[in-house]
C-alpha cells in the first residue's frame, strides 16, 4: 500500500516516469486486496488528464476510462475528421499549455467516445 501511494507522489515529481509508474497502479486495481485498490485508485487520480489519455492511447486499457472521463467535464476534448484519410484527430485544450493531438483510427475513436459516454451515464 504505502508502495502505491509513493509512486502516485512520484507522478506529481517527476512526471516524465509517469508511464513506468502507470503500469504498477493499473495492476495494483486488479489486486485482491481492497486497500491495494483504492491507494492505485487514489494514485491514478493525481494522474493529469494528458497523462490519462496517453496512458489509454498507449494501452487502451478501459480500466483508466473512470479516470479520464470526470475530468472531461473541465478540459474540452475534439474529435476532428482528417481529410482524406481513414484516422480522426482527437485534441485536448488544456487550460494551460497548449493543446494535445492524438491521430487514431476513426474505430478506436469511436470506441473511446461510447466508453467515455457509458462511463458518465
Amino acid at each position: 500500500i504505502a508502495a502505491c501511494s509513493a509512486l502516485g507522489q512520484l507522478v506529481q515529481a517527476a512526471p516524465a516516469q509517469a508511464a513506468q509508474v502507470r503500469e504498477h497502479l493499473i495492476k495494483a486495481l486488479r489486486d485482491a486486496d481492497a486497500a491495494v485498490r483504492s491507494t492505485a485508485c487514489s494514485a491514478l487520480g493525481q494522474f493529469s488528464l494528458q497523462q490519462l489519455m496517453d496512458a489509454y492511447w498507449a494501452t487502451q486499457d478501459q480500466v483508466l476510462i473512470p479516470f479520464i472521463a470526470p475530468q472531461l467535464y473541465h478540459t474540452p476534448l475534439s474529435v476532428q475528421p482528417i481529410p482524406h484519410s481513414q484516422d480522426q484527430r482527437l485534441v485536448l485544450y488544456p487550460t494551460a499549455g497548449q493543446a494535445v493531438k492524438w491521430r487514431k483510427s476513426q474505430q478506436a475513436v469511436q470506441d473511446f467516445v461510447q466508453q467515455i459516454q457509458s462511463a458518465v451515464i
